[in-house]
């Protein structure tokens, strides 16, 4: 479930960096419709206060900005531009509700425009209702076929309701007009995986890499797939271009080691989480993973070492104390075994992990006379 939630969090962020939630251009004024003169004073007002905001906007002033679009809105409540800038300013703030409801008013007067659409899916999504967010995406489809970005949050919002096929339809339509998009790649791979569909998987990362041969995302994913597939060698030569790749990125540099260690592959783990290490000494994933080997290794003075680091930086790890139990407990040594694994509890218990928590009293029960 945890690595689920992973997969979730992955896809989450590249709504959030890749699906832009844009402010529709302000029309000049010559491209306004005809208007009866006695409103061409109050058309002329809101087009200088639109302008007006616009420039605020750019200019970081903001607030102003979203006051200059409420007295443009006042003065023209069916102008579908203004409510769709005061939605962008409120999803950029995370005020994601009143911007739902600045798109949605957007939406009724301007319902043909996909962008209004993609917008409002955004802040649905990241609101967790996948359902409308998922509606309003499709609906994006329907009025542009060519909008990839809608496409992308669909995939996106399927994927976080478990609609891993329908995800993957979607993705594929992204591919079909983003042939060079190494994320869609990514996360299409990722889904196959998900429902073992490993041949296809492996398919079409490698075409991802055809197209991208030097993203080391995209290495690091096959490495991964051909290591479930049961090609370990594979594998491996897949996550060493991903390493050679990855030159100082300590995120890209943990995920191979995390890799490696799935597959206990510990050499190649270490020196991986090594390369973390050298660019962020204070890792405490990056540590972590190295007493993990060193417990599996059973060289139990450097992983209380390296725990001892870890509680150190991170006093509320509730693992770091649960292992440092464990490996006292191999040297038979009672006392510590005993201190730490009550540390661990309490923090499980806090945490609300009665699961673990209930390992850990195991443990102590096996300990005590």
């Amino acid at each position: 479930m945890q690595k689920q939630k992973q997969k979730y969090l992955m896809v989450s962020l590249l709504l959030l960096g890749g699906l832009a939630v844009t402010t529709p251009q302000l029309a000049s004024s010559n491209e306004n419709p005809p208007v009866p003169d006695n409103q061409t004073s109050a058309n002329s007002e809101v087009e200088r206060l639109l302008r007006e905001a616009q420039m605020l906007q750019r200019t970081g002033f903001v607030d102003r900005a979203l006051a200059t679009y409420q007295q443009a809105a006042k003065l023209d409540d069916r102008n579908p531009r203004i409510y769709a800038a005061m939605g962008f300013i409120n999803a950029r703030r995370g005020n994601l509700r009143e911007a739902i409801d600045h798109y949605r008013k957007a939406i009724s007067l301007d319902n043909k425009n996909p962008e209004l659409h993609s917008a409002l899916g955004f802040c649905l999504g990241n609101l967790g209702d996948n359902k409308g967010a998922a509606e309003a995406y499709r609906r994006a489809t329907e009025i542009d076929k060519n909008n990839v970005n809608a496409y992308v949050g669909l995939a996106t919002v399927l994927f976080r309701k478990g609609d891993l096929p329908g995800a993957t339809a979607a993705y594929q339509q992204v591919i079909a007009l983003d042939p060079r998009n190494w994320q869609a790649y990514k996360l299409m791979g990722a889904m196959l995986t998900e429902q073992n569909r490993l041949p296809e998987a492996m398919e079409i990362l490698q075409r991802g890499i055809a197209y991208a041969p030097t993203n080391p995302d995209l290495q690091l994913k096959l490495g991964s797939v051909l290591f479930k597939g049961g090609n370990q060698s594979g594998g491996i030569a897949a996550l060493q271009r991903a390493t050679q790749l990855a030159k100082r990125d300590p995120n890209l540099h943990l995920e191979i080691a995390d890799v490696f260690r799935a597959n206990n592959q510990w050499t190649p783990a270490l020196l991986a989480y090594r390369r973390v290490l050298a660019i962020q000494p204070r890792s405490v994933a990056a540590l972590s993973g190295v007493g993990e080997i060193y417990l599996q290794q059973n060289k139990l003075p450097q992983a209380i070492t390296i725990y001892r680091r870890v509680i150190t930086l991170d006093k509320q790890n509730a693992n770091a104390y649960y292992n440092l139990g464990v490996a006292f407990t191999r040297q038979r040594k009672v006392k510590p075994a005993l201190t730490f694994f009550n540390q661990a509890r309490s923090l499980y218990l806090s945490q609300g992990n009665n699961e673990k928590a209930q390992q850990v009293e195991t443990a102590i029960r096996q300990l005590q006379p």
